[in-house]
């Protein structure tokens, strides 16, 4: 069954086989998707924030496994 459209997101930090998984499952699935990458807004009060890659690194990251 394909779907429309499929949403997915994540921080996407430090890119690893789940993510990967992750966004071959929804290519697989939809015909349509959209990835979100989460900004320091979203996840500033959580523990080991400071860890957390740049936003350009994880983008760029999701654009290179999915090209």
């Amino acid at each position: 069954m394909k779907f429309h459209h499929v949403i997915v997101g994540g921080t996407f930090d430090h890119f690893h086989r789940g993510h990967q998984k992750l966004l071959t499952q929804s290519f697989k699935v939809g015909e349509k998707i959209t990835v979100g990458i989460s900004l320091p807004q979203l996840y500033q009060n959580k523990k080991h924030t400071l860890s957390v890659e740049g936003y350009s690194i994880r983008e760029q990251y999701v654009t290179d496994f999915v090209n």
